[in-house]
């Protein structure tokens, strides 16, 4: 039973990791690949990696041996896969802006096609454009309305407008609701959303009235590779 006080205690420290202060995570995980690193060289030797005898190997609790280095190896994965993607992540404009944590963004479909949406348009970045993320613009109305993106570029204010949705999308731009089939086995499930040129348009105008005057700006509906 030894291996599942291990695990236990594996989550236990990942969970900490996940919830302490980030000058903090960084030393605690370090200090957690050590420790299974030590652990891993202990059974190495102990169960005859170095003994010249390679059936000890296989004597003992050797399941429950087993079933620990896998473990290992699986928290040792989780870390890199930490250190290496969120904090890469944290490094990009849209994390700086948006302060959405890496699995906050993951788990939301409207936060996830925003980063795609970014992650597909960064390069310009380097010529000097500058994004804007969920940005609440006042209407005439006395109501907000939010533009997912807005890029800044010499040429002008590209306004985008984010859907990470799936199936097939069917409307025009004469028509007030767009409508989303999704295949769910020998049926279809029907969704209709408001058209979001016009939503779009909508954000371009509060801009508009915002600055007092109107600016070159572009339009542009980004839908996720998953529709057609």
């Amino acid at each position: 039973m030894g291996w599942l006080f291990f695990l236990l205690f594996l989550v236990v420290v990942l969970r900490i990791a996940v919830t302490v202060k980030p000058s903090l995570r960084r030393p605690l995980l370090i200090g957690c690949y050590i420790v299974l690193a030590g652990i891993l060289l202990y059974m190495f030797f102990l169960f005859g990696g170095c003994s010249g005898n390679p059936t000890r190997a296989y004597s003992g609790n050797f399941p429950g041996i087993y079933i620990l280095i896998l473990v290992a190896v699986a928290a040792l994965s989780i870390g890199t896969y930490y250190f290496v993607v969120v904090s890469k992540y944290k490094k990009t404009t849209y994390y700086q802006i948006t302060h959405n944590g890496y699995f906050k963004m993951r788990g939301d479909d409207g936060l996830r096609g925003e980063y795609q949406a970014y992650t597909n348009l960064s390069y310009l970045e380097d010529s000097g454009c500058r994004f804007l993320f969920n940005v609440y613009l006042p209407t005439n109305h006395g109501e907000t309305t939010e533009a997912d993106i807005i890029l800044f570029t010499k040429l002008g204010l590209v306004v985008i407008e984010s859907k990470n949705y799936s199936g097939w999308i069917f409307g025009s731009e004469q028509q007030a609701n767009w409508t989303q089939t999704l295949p769910q086995g020998r049926r279809t499930q029907k969704n209709r959303f408001y058209n979001p040129l016009w939503q779009n348009h909508a954000h371009i105008l509060a801009i508009a009235n915002i600055l007092g005057w109107l600016p070159p700006m572009y339009s542009v509906v980004a839908f996720a590779d998953g529709c057609e």
